[in-house]
């Protein structure tokens, strides 16, 4: 027996892996202070590199764009969600570009929140259109 995925319901699992990602972001940002240590002592130090969060970040920035375009493509053509993940992102960059360092834990985020909102937002939207219910084989 073949498996049928809807556009819709691909659309879906993408605003869920974004939100996801969005959330592992927040996640490290607030365990950062009390596992720092424990992380570097155990030779994981790594994670909280300067690299390892602007890769985080860039991952959530991808998916966060190609959910979001796909979804205004092919459902919805609201821009709304896009606003909210250009607003998050922004917010996020601020943090960690422009913003005294010390202040970064705070500002960095406030962005989470704005881009799992896009993701929500588009999944809401994407749920609604009753236009986009092809299917599509997936062997």
């Amino acid at each position: 027996m073949e498996n049928v995925i809807t556009n819709n319901e691909r659309q879906l699992l993408l605003d869920k892996v974004g939100m996801s990602a969005s959330m592992l972001c927040a996640v490290h940002c607030a365990l950062a202070p009390v596992l720092l240590p424990l992380a570097t002592a155990l030779g994981l130090g790594v994670i909280w590199s300067p690299v390892f969060e602007n890769g985080m970040i860039f991952i959530a920035l991808a998916v966060g764009l190609f959910a979001l375009t796909r979804g205004y493509r092919n459902f919805h053509k609201k821009l709304l969600p896009i606003y909210f993940l250009v607003l998050g992102t922004g917010v996020i960059v601020a943090s960690k570009f422009l913003v005294n360092h010390e202040y970064e834990g705070i500002v960095l985020p406030l962005g989470v929140p704005i881009i799992v909102a896009a993701h929500w937002l588009n999944l809401r939207l994407c749920k609604s259109c009753k236009v986009c219910q092809q299917a599509v084989n997936v062997n």
